[in-house]
């Protein structure tokens, strides 16, 4: 029964998978999260390159933007996305995130990469939650575990992607531009984003 419940799931999940609407939240999530990743596989190496700073320093900055990030997710995600949608706040998001990453490249001192890192925290904190419900409601009850089991399948190969890719970066071309090839990278997932979303015959309800 196990077996039959597994293969049944699966089923479902290939079956909305061959919606086009899913597919390019997938891309989405894949791309914006591989953007996130470089930044995170390469952050300490850049700030100690740029700023000298040591593993104390870089634990109190991941601290504060692990304050920013719960402060946005558990006060205002919620509401935001029942005033503007879901599709809204991904798009939001991942502007936010790309304008976080570029000032981060370009940061002259570290209060001014403190600040932008606020932005980037806040895009990111609206992406990850807004991506992953427009995902769940594409989807459908049917199959909304195993296309989410998918999803996250599609984030831990973004986290072996973008840390690969960002070290050989930063080894190649220095501190400052995978971030800014992050923000770059970004571009394309805004784009596809901005791109309509008509609702797909599995969704739970039409997603806004």
């Amino acid at each position: 029964r196990l077996r039959l419940a597994r293969a049944a799931s699966l089923g479902l999940a290939l079956l909305a998978l061959a919606d086009p609407v899913l597919r390019r939240l997938l891309t989405i999530y894949f791309l914006a999260m591989t953007g996130f990743t470089i930044m995170e596989a390469t952050f300490t190496l850049a700030t100690s390159a740029r700023f000298g700073w040591t593993n104390v320093e870089n634990g109190w900055f991941f601290a504060y933007v692990g304050i920013v990030v719960v402060i946005i997710q558990g006060g205002l995600t919620g509401r935001l996305v029942k005033r503007f949608g879901e599709k809204n706040l991904v798009r939001v998001g991942i502007a936010g995130t790309a304008a976080g990453l570029f000032g981060m490249a370009w940061a002259p001192t570290p209060e001014a990469l403190i600040v932008v890192a606020a932005v980037l925290a806040a895009g990111n904190a609206m992406v990850n939650p807004s991506l992953l419900g427009l995902i769940s409601l594409e989807a459908g009850r049917g199959s909304q575990g195993g296309v989410l089991g998918i999803g996250l399948s599609v984030s831990s190969l973004s986290r072996v992607v973008g840390p690969a890719f960002g070290g050989w970066l930063f080894g190649v071309t220095g501190a400052s531009f995978p971030f800014a090839f992050s923000a770059a990278l970004l571009v394309i997932p805004f784009f596809l984003a901005l791109l309509p979303m008509p609702a797909s015959p599995w969704a739970t309800r039409p997603v806004s």
